[in-house]
C-alpha cells in the first residue's frame, strides 16, 4: 500500500510544480494568454485521455513496470521543460504532454497497486488518507514551485522535478530489502545506476514485485 501512496504522492508533486510555473515562465518570455493556454490545454489532455490505455498497460505488463514508467516518463519532462528554449511553444508543450503522461501512469499504477494489497474491508478509507495526501502533496508542490523558481529558476524546477520522480526506485529497494547504491561510474555516456541484490529479501510475488509473497515461510 505505502508504494501505491508513494508513487501518486510523487507523481502529483512533481507534475503540479511543474506546471504551475510553465504559464509563468511562458509569460516571462513574452507568450501570450492564448499560447500558455495551448500548452496547458495539451497537458491535462495528456492527463487523463490515456487512461483506458494505461489501464490496460497497468494489467497487460504489471503496475511496478508502469510505475517505473511514470518515473521515467516525468524525469523526461523535466529534462525537456529544462532544456527547452523559452520562445519554443512547440517543446513546451511537448514536455507539459510528456508530464500529464507522467502522471496519468502514476495514478492508474499506485491506485491498482494500492488495490491489490488493501483488503476490502479497509480499502475505501485507505483510499480516501491517499486521496488526502496526493492533495496536499500538490498543494505543496504548487507553493514550493514558486519560492523556487523565485529563487532558482524554472529549468531548475523542472529537472529537481525530473529528479525527484527517481526516488520511485530507492522506495521500491527499501521495501523488499534490497540496497539501492545510486548512480555509477561507467563507460557509457548514458548514466547507469545500480542495485545491490539482498540475499535474505522480503519475497514478492512473481510477476507482481510490488507485492509481498505472504505464501512464503
Amino acid at each position: 500500500m505505502v508504494l501505491g501512496a508513494l508513487v501518486m504522492i510523487l507523481t502529483r508533486l512533481v507534475m503540479v510544480a511543474i506546471m504551475t510555473m510553465t504559464p509563468v515562465h511562458m509569460h516571462d518570455h513574452g507568450h501570450s494568454t492564448a499560447a500558455s493556454g495551448l500548452v496547458i490545454g495539451i497537458h491535462i489532455g495528456a492527463m487523463y485521455l490515456p487512461s483506458p490505455l494505461t489501464g490496460w498497460l497497468v494489467d497487460r505488463y504489471g503496475r511496478m513496470k508502469i510505475a517505473a514508467a511514470s518515473g521515467i516518463t516525468l524525469l523526461a519532462a523535466g529534462i525537456l521543460a529544462a532544456a527547452a528554449p523559452g520562445d519554443s511553444v512547440f517543446l513546451l508543450a511537448l514536455a507539459l504532454a510528456l508530464l500529464g503522461l507522467g502522471w496519468n501512469f502514476g495514478l492508474v499504477s499506485g491506485t491498482a497497486i494500492i488495490t491489490d494489497t488493501v483488503p476490502l474491508a479497509t480499502r475505501a478509507k485507505t483510499q480516501g488518507v491517499v486521496d488526502v495526501s496526493i492533495a496536499i502533496a500538490g498543494a505543496t508542490g504548487g507553493m514550493a514551485s514558486g519560492i523556487m523558481v523565485t529563487a532558482t529558476s524554472y529549468p531548475a524546477l523542472a529537472l529537481a522535478g525530473g529528479a525527484l520522480s527517481l526516488a520511485l526506485l530507492p522506495a521500491w529497494c527499501h521495501m523488499i530489502g534490497h540496497h539501492y547504491l545510486g548512480r555509477v561510474p561507467n563507460a557509457a555516456d548514458a548514466p547507469v545506476y545500480a542495485l545491490r541484490i539482498a540475499t535474505g529479501a522480503r519475497p514478492t510475488r512473481a510477476g507482481a514485485p510490488w507485492h509481498p509473497d505472504d505464501t512464503e515461510g
